[in-house]
């Protein structure tokens, strides 16, 4: 029962608002862009280029894409999937589901971007966005609150030529743990439709781990925390993307077993959505919890119970090192 109770504590400790020192979780999650979507979400049809076949894409619709925008929202807040509201109309002060919030499929577009700046405004929270390239209207994007980090540095990255496909990288300073470096790398890799996408993607995971490797460098082993995240579109655990992190020393934060974090396009159940560590930083892990909690992790839930996205959110709570011991 302790344990039990205890972990309910460290997986709640943001909603309150003030991480617990030295203690801080990053959450993973993609949007399913308003661009794509064409039935349902948890239906999970999308469109390949925006124009869809067999119905709208959701954008079309404004009053459907804008209300799911805002429950969105609501449950990055606070973990519920419904818009409330106090009745006097004051806004709280905003909370969030995690510390360090990975966007995939993040849509650029003003009426879309207003409703998250609006939630999350730029004076309490610190926004990093990457659009996509060409005429791609979706990217990634990473948020946290001002307090809590300073931003050393970051960088967008072409993943390849082809495919259009970006690494969004993040050097960070905690306000609380300023002796430490966090290195947090949020991307999108090509969904293997076709055999000789695998080809593609291997050259994508291999230029973020070239690009990680490279900013690393920078930082000593006892200081730095490398989080790699988002949304791989691995089919299996031989997948070749899983097999080349791994064979890099790259650590995933694993979820319970069977875990269902995404429904495809052709109605598969695949676990895709994943936080890796490196060697050095694999100590701090704690755990990894499918978001919402109370949801079954090994099935899709049905439609009347989740229908934010086709992605369920990754929430992962690491534990650094005091100075002390660090040193």
């Amino acid at each position: 029962m302790a344990s039990q109770q205890q972990h309910a504590h460290d997986a709640a400790f943001t909603l309150r608002g003030h991480p617990k020192p030295l203690q801080f979780s990053i959450v993973t999650f993609n949007l399913l862009a308003p661009c794509y979507a064409v039935r349902p979400p948890a239906l999970c049809e999308r469109s390949q280029n925006s124009g869809c076949s067999g119905g709208s894409p959701e954008w079309s619709q404004p009053q459907r894409w804008q209300q799911r925008a805002e429950r969105t929202c609501t449950f990055l807040a606070d973990g519920t999937c419904t818009v409330q509201q106090r009745e006097d109309g004051i806004r709280e002060q905003p909370k969030l589901i995690g510390d360090i919030i990975c966007l995939q499929e993040y849509l650029f577009e003003p009426a879309y971007e207003e409703i998250f700046q609006t939630r999350f405004p730029a004076e309490t929270f610190r926004w990093i966005k990457a659009k996509r390239p060409g005429s791609k209207r979706d990217g990634l994007a990473v948020f946290f609150r001002r307090t809590d980090f300073h931003v050393e540095k970051w960088r967008c990255f072409t993943l390849t030529p082809l495919g259009d496909r970006i690494g969004l990288l993040v050097h960070l300073r905690p306000t609380w743990a300023p002796h430490m470096h966090l290195l947090v790398l949020n991307v999108h890799l090509t969904y293997p439709h076709h055999i000789w996408d695998n080809a593609l993607r291997k050259h994508q995971v291999r230029t973020v781990h070239h690009m990680t490797a490279q900013a690393r460098e920078e930082i000593p082993p006892c200081h730095r925390v490398v989080v790699l995240c988002g949304d791989w579109n691995t089919l299996g655990a031989e997948d070749p993307v899983l097999r080349y992190l791994e064979s890099n020393m790259y650590v995933r934060c694993r979820l319970p077993q069977r875990s269902v974090t995404h429904l495809t396009h052709d109605g598969k159940q695949i676990c895709c959505d994943h936080v890796f560590l490196d060697w050095a930083s694999e100590k701090i892990f704690q755990s990894a919890q499918l978001l919402p909690p109370e949801l079954e992790a090994d099935q899709w839930p049905d439609i009347e119970r989740y229908d934010l996205s086709d992605h369920r959110p990754v929430r992962v709570l690491l534990r650094l090192e005091t100075e002390r011991s660090a040193l």
